[in-house]
């Protein structure tokens, strides 16, 4: 019985001291954010709302709208691709599928006409698993095999 208390003290502590250190390097990001240049800034901004999407949506969702408004404010237009494709993630994740698609959707075309290839890979991948959280399953497979595809040819595999 002392061993398993002992366990479950250490495994607690562990978790809670893991949880802080990812708490601060999140706050050393935003702190780093703030000093950064626009493209710096958004970046991060992705990155940290990414990490928010799976443990505090409402935070992602604020930091997504500040970095979609900053980057149209400042025509940083991979950001605005980037963040509007993490977006669709977020809607994805808060069980709003509809508006998911429109994000992805837009997440694509804008990739496409800016030539992100990297964001428009994603952005396909993305769509597949809209189709296939939804049972479309050829819908979904037609997407999965498009981003295959397209990785394949740029060497991406």
């Amino acid at each position: 019985m002392k061993y398993k208390l002992l366990l479950c003290t250490l495994v607690l502590a562990t978790f809670f001291a893991q949880a802080q250190s990812v708490q601060q390097q999140i706050d050393s990001l935003m702190q780093l954010a703030e000093k950064s240049n626009d493209s710096a800034k958004l970046r991060i901004y992705n990155r940290v709302s990414f990490y928010y999407i799976f443990n505090d949506k409402p935070k992602a969702k604020e930091l997504l709208k500040k970095g979609l408004r900053l980057s149209k404010e400042r025509n940083v237009p991979f950001s605005e691709t980037e963040i509007t494709n993490t977006y669709g993630i977020l809607m994805d994740v808060s069980g709003k599928a509809d508006s998911a698609r429109i994000y992805f959707e837009k997440a694509l075309d804008l990739s496409n006409a800016r030539k992100y290839d990297n964001i428009k890979v994603m952005a396909i991948n993305n769509l597949g698993m809209y189709h296939w959280n939804r049972g479309e399953y050829d819908a979904a497979l037609d997407y999965f095999f498009e981003a295959l595809a397209f990785n394949r040819k740029n060497d991406n595999l």
